[in-house]
């Protein structure tokens, strides 16, 4: 038996597998939940959150949504792991302007490897001729909700906008960066 071989048989019966989804499965960490959606743990931190995600894309879409234009739909890019994204309850939920328009359109049938793969996003609902607000948690490398930005063109969305809330930047950030302004977008800053 090779020296790794040994090392992992130790470790065969102290590590145990995630249970699969299921009614008693926590969705965010897969705990055991007696039923419920989420464990206590993860509601608590759902809840805290959730409050403060759907307050700031909230106002954010009061000031901001009408630059876009008119948008028949509502969705989030879906996680590659699949965890249910404290955004789904934010804008099918929690916000007003979002509620009657939110679906969650696509699932995700591939890991995240950062690169584009429209391929790995199947659409679950009919967007022929719709105009969709795509909403994403974080920009890394932009493959995630441009992926999925093209598998619901592929389908027929005649729009897609893309939302992220927040982006991780690979170099550091400007030295005397501009006040974030909550009346300005990307759109409101073009002349």
């Amino acid at each position: 038996m090779s020296p790794l071989s040994r090392i992992l048989d130790r470790y065969r019966n102290l590590l145990v597998p995630p249970p699969a989804r299921g009614a008693n499965v926590c969705t965010t960490c897969r705990r055991s939940t007696e039923g419920y959606e989420r464990c206590w743990q993860c509601n608590q931190h759902f809840r805290h959150y959730g409050n403060q995600l759907a307050y700031v894309l909230a106002t954010f879409l009061s000031r901001h949504e009408t630059c876009w234009g008119v948008l028949d739909l509502v969705t989030v890019v879906p996680s590659s792991q699949g965890r249910t994204s404290p955004l789904v309850d934010a804008l099918g939920r929690r916000i007003t302007r979002t509620r009657g328009r939110f679906a969650e359109l696509l699932v995700s049938r591939c890991e995240n490897d950062r690169r584009m793969r429209p391929d790995c996003y199947e659409v679950l609902t009919e967007v022929e001729g719709r105009s969709v607000l795509l909403v994403d948690d974080t920009w890394t490398s932009g493959a995630s909700l441009q992926s999925a930005a093209v598998a619901l063109k592929r389908s027929g969305a005649v729009r897609v906008v893309g939302l992220v809330i927040g982006r991780h930047l690979d170099r550091p950030a400007p030295a005397a960066p501009a006040a974030f302004d909550w009346d300005t977008c990307v759109l409101c800053q073009q002349v």
